[in-house]
């Protein structure tokens, strides 16, 4: 489909680096392709007609990649950013990934409900306001991680084994009002865990990412090292499994492998690819084909 017209929507005042990989693919392929702030969208009813603009420019968009809606903000625009999505999908664009989908991969605990629900084992998990509760499963398990519940990059994640630090971080946590998410701690096979990028129901990039010495995290903006992986058809079947259960079009799962089992840690609707870069794989080519060819259905 010759001359689509493509946006990518990100809240960075920059365009990221993957935004302008997508943008350089969609234009090497035929593509009308530009960057578009997320806060820059504006909607009008006007004459019972829902318009939508770049400011005060008309938009007219054949696909919309949305590449991140921004860190923590009011209630109030955290729901504008989405209802601007939503506001492109009724009027026709192809919104990748979609906003029921967005919606889901943005909160760890729905997510892991809905994996939980459709077969996929997740960590054993608490998510609360009551620091009693959070104190009872940290002593329980004795080794704990505790996350943000809207995050990404391993950024806030801590791992915590005494009960007493415990108690001062969730007081701390709490008093920012921010719920705590506290996993039970599993020890990963060779410090690592697997990131399966699945694209349109196929595993298109797989790596393993090891933590650095003396660190937990593998994320790779952590400094986790990307180790080429060739996983077996079952733990594929895992990824693709948890990102169609979401409700997205392509995700980053990340899955991690235990004596205890094989888990899913995240789904992630906008995930760095810096990992398949490095192997040789560029998944911006991938996802704006693959787009192309759900175009042309």
């Amino acid at each position: 489909m010759g001359n689509a017209r493509l946006i990518v929507l990100h809240t960075a005042g920059t365009p990221p680096r993957t935004a302008l990989q997508i943008i350089k693919s969609a234009r090497e392929l035929g593509l009308q392709a530009k960057y578009v702030r997320l806060q820059d969208l504006n909607v009008m009813i006007e004459n019972g007609e829902e318009k939508i603009f770049v400011r005060s420019i008309p938009l007219d968009a054949d696909v919309a990649i949305v590449r991140g809606v921004g860190g923590p903000q009011s209630i109030e625009e955290y729901n504008l950013r989405f209802d601007m999505v939503k506001a492109l999908e009724e009027k026709g664009t192809l919104v990748v990934n979609p906003y029921e989908g967005l919606i889901k991969a943005r909160d760890k605990l729905r997510t892991m409900i809905t994996l939980m629900k459709n077969g996929v084992r997740v960590p054993e998990t608490i998510v609360t306001v009551n620091i009693d509760a959070a104190l009872h499963y940290t002593e329980k398990w004795g080794k704990v991680i505790v996350k943000p519940i809207i995050g990404s990059l391993g950024r806030g994640v801590m791992l915590i084994d005494n009960v007493d630090i415990a108690y001062n971080i969730y007081r701390q946590l709490l008093a920012w009002y921010q719920p705590l998410l506290i996993q039970k701690y599993y020890e990963k096979k060779y410090n690592r865990d697997l990131r399966v990028l699945v694209i349109d129901g196929e595993p298109v990039a797989s790596y393993y990412r090891v933590a650095r010495e003396g660190s937990f995290k593998t994320n790779v903006a952590q400094g986790g090292k990307v180790v080429e992986a060739k996983p077996s058809e079952e733990i594929l079947n895992i990824a693709i499994k948890s990102t169609e259960s979401i409700g997205l079009f392509y995700a980053g799962v990340d899955i991690m492998e235990t004596n205890e089992g094989t888990f899913v840690l995240e789904v992630n609707a906008s995930p760095n690819w810096k990992g398949a870069l490095q192997l040789g794989i560029d998944p911006s080519r991938i996802l704006v084909e693959k787009i192309l060819r759900k175009l042309k259905r």
